[in-house]
């Protein structure tokens, strides 16, 4: 199926990006082109102004795992279509949700662990909402040499993920 944002009733995008971790990590460089040269994109494929909601270091983000799930689950209970879309720039670890280990975490500033993957692999289990992700970052498994995988993504069908190919 072609995604194009303008079949949907709902349309949302997150552009997320930390220059700095909580784990002293070297800083993220060019942060600002990327998420301003990702916003163009989603500009340039139908997503409007309103739509697009930019979140850097010290910003507070929406509380993925509640508020936001029910906003975008209830209004694809009435057979409206959401497409959901998710940029991630900065440092991350694959660590572990209330049910699987491999789950990517983005780190922020000050050490909290944001479950950006689950909150997609959730979302995207229900009908009519549509989830597309970006992720620049690395998704090893702390302390591991092997990369992770996130067994909730199995039982998705309206998810497509997309990860940096270098560590």
């Amino acid at each position: 199926m072609k995604l194009n944002p303008v079949d949907f009733s709902h349309r949302k995008a997150y552009l997320i990006g930390f220059k700095n971790s909580a784990d002293r990590l070297a800083p993220v460089d060019d942060l600002d082109t990327h998420l301003s040269h990702a916003k163009q994109g989603l500009l340039q494929w139908g997503f409007t102004q309103d739509e697009i909601h930019c979140f850097s270091d010290g910003d507070e983000l929406p509380e993925f795992d509640s508020l936001e799930e029910v906003k975008i689950t209830s209004q694809a209970e009435h057979e409206d279509r959401s497409l959901i879309f998710m940029f991630f720039k900065g440092h991350a670890i694959c660590g572990q949700d209330q049910h699987y280990l491999g789950c990517l975490q983005a780190i922020n500033e000050v050490g909290d662990n944001i479950n950006l993957e689950g909150f997609l692999a959730k979302i995207a289990q229900t009908n009519n909402v549509y989830t597309v992700g970006l992720f620049d970052c690395c998704r090893r498994l702390k302390g591991r040499s092997s990369l992770a995988f996130n067994p909730a993504l199995q039982s998705c069908k309206n998810i497509a993920l997309c990860y940096r190919d270098e560590e």
